[in-house]
């Protein structure tokens, strides 16, 4: 199974994605796949493939980790892409408020969980949430403009959560596993 760990979002941040990606799409032409608002959120750490007793493994210091972590306050700034340079691949929405905080989480996240998942992701940490991903035969050398604002909507984070994605024909479904709630 492909595991990940995130920060969900709540109802009020997904209606502000929605709004984005309804002023977005008509401009950025047929060569995105836009992620669907339900399935957003901030990917803490990706742990790849995992078998059930790695799984068993991740539980107990996924809830270290949370217990250890006080509730960082996030709240949306900005779009851009991934990379920053070259051809995108991705289109992001940023994050501002505690990221010290919510660095620390990816950090204790890393160290308490990606030894117990070999295929763990260890590249340096970028607090986003995807809004995009560039199709690849679509892909354009021209960098979509972004014009558009996001609408600055805050929250505090309460959970983490450890997410199964299972590949279901040209999509993936993601199922949450295991809900840890962060220090208040």
């Amino acid at each position: 199974m492909r595991l990940f760990v995130a920060i969900e979002l709540p109802d009020e941040v997904r209606e502000a994605l929605s709004a984005v990606r309804r002023l977005l799409a008509p401009t950025m032409g047929s060569g995105w796949k836009w992620v669907e608002p339900e399935r957003c959120h901030v990917t803490l750490i990706f742990l790849g493939a995992c078998s059930a007793d790695q799984l068993a493994s991740i539980r107990p210091p996924l809830h270290a980790c949370a217990d250890a972590t006080p509730s960082p306050r996030l709240e949306c700034a900005g779009l851009g892409f991934f990379p920053a340079r070259g051809l995108p691949r991705i289109l992001w929405v940023g994050l501002d408020g505690d990221l010290a905080g919510l660095t620390a989480l990816s950090d204790r996240l890393r160290g308490a969980i990606a030894p117990l998942a070999p295929s763990a992701d260890l590249k340096p940490f970028h607090p986003h949430i995807t809004l995009a991903r560039a199709r690849k035969k679509c892909g354009s050398s021209i960098r979509p403009s972004l014009t558009t604002e996001v609408t600055s909507v805050s929250w505090q984070a309460q959970f983490i959560s450890l997410i199964e994605s299972r590949t279901t024909g040209p999509t993936s479904q993601y199922v949450r596993l295991e809900r840890a709630p962060l220090r208040s």
